[in-house]
């Protein structure tokens, strides 16, 4: 418990980055007595409200991991701590880790609301509804996890393995009930495009761009872009600001899937072949390979 000159006089400390190096120094001379602090019988919200000791941190981390490795969502309490503790001395040290453990946290509440979920929708359009809208920020928290696991600023001495051990078959299992439920919906609409979906492929440029020759349009052609990183780019678009308008409409893909046939879907076409040979795709009769 400080004082209240010495309240003010660490807080002000803490907060003010020309103050770094001297706040630094002189908490580090109470590295002797902060070992004797014991931070495991301080309460959750007693450590997340310290500004001023090392190790707080840490002690708040190992508790919100084991909460995590055991199933519970904690998503909306980690993302609350790092509001709270982001203005603090030492919170850059363990920002990385946080947000490895909100990621997490994220994937598996998902994964247990998609399983509650299965067998909800009555056909294909539903079901892409329903990723569009929910299911694909699973998608997204598993992304950011593995971003943050890769990032040189994760905690070493902070054990993740069993958070690890849960996610992972956790997001398996999402993949392949989403995959399974996907392909019967898919095979009893008996069309492709299922009858209901809007948007095709196959309909992109006459659609986005030649129905707008009067405006500057750029495509971005890109192998694989998941759905999810589409709604991150949008959001990222708008900044925020009434400004910006961004809006995003998910469309079928060709059959066969691949990466040739995909690219060439974008282009003008009346008639799209595929060599069975080679697996090249020719639009009107001309080849699609480079320029």
């Amino acid at each position: 418990t400080l004082g209240p000159e010495a309240a003010i006089l660490l807080s002000s400390m803490s907060r003010d980055s020309t103050e770094a190096s001297a706040f630094e120094a002189l908490i580090s001379r109470t590295e002797d007595v902060e070992s004797l602090v014991r931070l495991e019988a301080c309460d959750r919200e007693t450590l997340v409200s310290n500004p001023y000791l090392h190790r707080v941190d840490r002690w708040i981390l190992g508790g919100l991991v084991a909460d995590v490795a055991a199933g519970m969502d904690r998503s909306a309490e980690i993302a609350d701590i790092e509001a709270r503790r982001g203005s603090m001395h030492w919170f850059g040290e363990a920002k990385v880790t946080y947000d490895a453990l909100l990621a997490a946290s994220l994937v598996t509440a998902g994964c247990k609301e998609r399983e509650a979920e299965t067998g909800v929708c009555e056909d294909a359009v539903a079901a892409l509804k329903a990723y569009s809208e929910r299911w694909c920020q699973t998608d997204a928290a598993y992304r950011r996890y593995h971003e943050a696991l890769r990032d040189p600023g994760l905690m070493a001495d902070v054990d993740l393995s069993e958070v690890r051990r849960l996610v992972e078959p956790r997001y398996g299992s999402f993949l392949r009930g989403l995959a399974i439920e996907w392909q019967d919906l898919a095979c009893k609409a008996g069309t492709w495009p299922p009858t209901g979906i809007a948007s095709w492929q196959r309909d992109f440029y006459a659609s986005q761009v030649a129905s707008r020759r009067d405006e500057r349009v750029a495509v971005v052609v890109s192998d694989a872009f998941r759905y999810e990183c589409a709604v991150e780019l949008a959001d990222g678009l708008r900044c925020g600001s009434p400004r910006y308008q961004a809006s995003l409409e998910p469309a079928m893909s060709m059959l066969p899937s691949y990466t040739q046939l995909g690219m060439a879907a974008l282009l003008p076409n009346e008639c799209i072949s595929i060599d069975p040979a080679t697996q090249l795709v020719s639009v009107d009769g001309r080849p699609t390979v480079g320029l």
